[in-house]
C-alpha cells in the first residue's frame, strides 16, 4: 500500500507542478552541448571573385545582363571574363566571349555601360555579328551566361598560374576549377 501512496504523491507532484505552468513560462538554461563532428570540407572559394549567373536567354538583338552593386572602379580594375553555353550544344561545351560562336557561323562580342547614372549599377551587354562584322539576324539562344570578375588581387596568380601551369582563360571549366567557382 505504501508503495502505491509514494507512485500516487509523485503523479500528484507532478500534476501540480505542471497545471501551475504558465505556457509563457521559461525554464533554466540547460547544460552547454559538447563540440560537435567537423563537417565535410567545402568548395575553394575566392573573396577576390564576383561571379554572375545568367539562365536561358535567346539573342536577337543586343542582350543586356545586369551586374548590380558592382562599382566603376571594380570593373576598371578587374579581369572581366564572358562564356556561354548554347543551348544546341551539350552541357559542358562552353564558349568564351568574345570569340567565335556555335559551328563558328556568329562572333559574341560584349561592352559594360552604366545604366541610369547610378555609380553602383552597371549592365553588361552581348551581341552577335556575323563574320563580316553585321549584326547576327538569326535568332540564337545561350542556355546559361557566365561573367567573372577577378579583382587585382589575383590577377598576377591567374597570368602566371599556379604551380606554373598558365591558366587557358578561353576554357571556362578550367577557369570555374581555378576559382572555385559553382555552376
Amino acid at each position: 500500500m505504501q508503495r502505491y501512496f509514494k507512485v500516487g504523491s509523485l503523479v500528484l507532484v507532478a500534476l501540480i507542478s505542471f497545471s501551475s505552468c504558465s505556457k509563457y513560462d521559461i525554464g533554466l538554461p540547460g547544460p552547454e552541448g559538447g563540440q560537435g563532428h567537423a563537417g565535410a570540407q567545402g568548395n575553394a572559394g575566392n573573396a577576390d571573385v564576383i561571379s554572375f549567373n545568367f539562365g536561358q536567354t535567346t539573342f536577337t538583338a543586343v542582350q543586356e545582363f545586369k551586374m548590380p552593386g558592382v562599382s566603376k572602379a571594380r570593373i576598371d580594375s578587374s579581369l572581366v571574363l564572358v562564356y556561354y553555353n548554347p543551348l544546341s550544344e551539350g552541357l559542358s561545351t562552353w564558349y568564351p566571349c568574345p570569340g567565335l560562336g556555335s559551328g563558328g557561323v556568329y562572333q559574341a562580342r560584349w561592352w559594360i555601360n552604366q545604366v541610369f547614372q547610378s555609380p553602383d549599377d552597371y549592365s553588361l551587354y552581348m551581341r552577335l555579328h556575323t563574320l563580316t562584322g553585321d549584326d547576327y539576324s538569326m535568332p540564337v539562344t545561350f542556355r546559361k551566361v557566365k561573367i567573372i570578375m577577378a579583382s587585382p588581387s589575383v590577377i598576377n596568380n591567374v597570368m602566371t598560374g599556379r604551380n606554373g601551369q598558365s591558366l587557358n582563360l578561353d576554357n571556362y571549366l578550367e577557369v570555374k576549377t581555378y576559382f572555385g567557382l559553382n555552376d
